[in-house]
């Protein structure tokens, strides 16, 4: 009975994105109708107003999850077609991900110290421009909190594909590879895929930010963060 309660919420899931899809490219790709965020929210809002737990969600939802590995290695592929533009942009590349992988991570740390909140909650918010999995373990390795990281990882990424192109292009940033960079180094996953949507270049790039800054956070942050004031 489990199997077919999981089909059945796979299926749910998989209906409530397509129809937030439609909707979002009917709206003539409205930010704030992005299918992630409105899928996200209309589950939200099923599983609070119904019986149902979160942990009985993710007895299918788990499912899903399972392809998010694939989904990530899929995106190697518009950076094997981009390899020579990257190959000649390397050093501007690496710069911009190495500043992108910190500012992510300090602008974290001391707003939320600023913010006053207890030690346990900025110590999440450092890693929150990178991927979940890569996000809890740094987190927990620092002091943090695993969960509260995964919040602040949706949080980015949702936040950055949102509103992050439109404010790329406000400050003057309009090359389709320096967007991309921003979003992976920022947005992670979600953010490339957004770059992905509008430009296979700015989705290269984007994988090569995200996956970079994921590794560079995983080795340094754990380092580095007792020396911080």
């Amino acid at each position: 009975m489990m199997f077919v309660y999981s089909l059945i919420i796979v299926c749910a899931t998989i209906c409530i994105y397509i129809a937030s899809r439609f909707l979002y490219f009917k709206s003539g790709r409205h930010p704030l109708l992005l299918p992630v965020l409105t899928s996200t929210a209309v589950i939200v809002i099923l599983i609070s107003i119904t019986d149902l737990t979160y942990t009985f969600y993710m007895n299918g939802g788990a499912w899903l999850d399972h392809f998010l590995g694939p989904a990530v290695v899929a995106l190697a592929y518009p950076l094997y077609r981009q390899k020579a533009r990257i190959i000649a942009l390397f050093r501007p590349f690496a710069a911009g991900i190495a500043l992108g992988a910190a500012s992510g991570a300090f602008t974290g740390f001391y707003g939320a110290r600023m913010l006053g909140v207890e030690n346990y909650l900025y110590y999440s918010v450092v890693p929150k421009s990178v991927t979940t999995p890569v996000a809890a373990e740094v987190s927990e390795l620092i002091g943090g909190s695993s969960s509260v990281a995964a919040l602040f990882v949706m949080v980015a990424g949702i936040g950055g594909a949102v509103i992050g192109q439109s404010l790329l292009r406000r400050i003057g940033v309009i090359d389709p590879f320096s967007q991309g960079l921003a979003l992976g180094a920022a947005s992670h996953a979600i953010g490339t895929a957004k770059a992905l949507e509008d430009n296979e270049e700015a989705g290269a790039a984007g994988t090569i930010a995200m996956t970079v800054s994921a590794a560079v956070m995983a080795l340094l942050i754990p380092g580095l963060i007792d020396w911080l004031p």
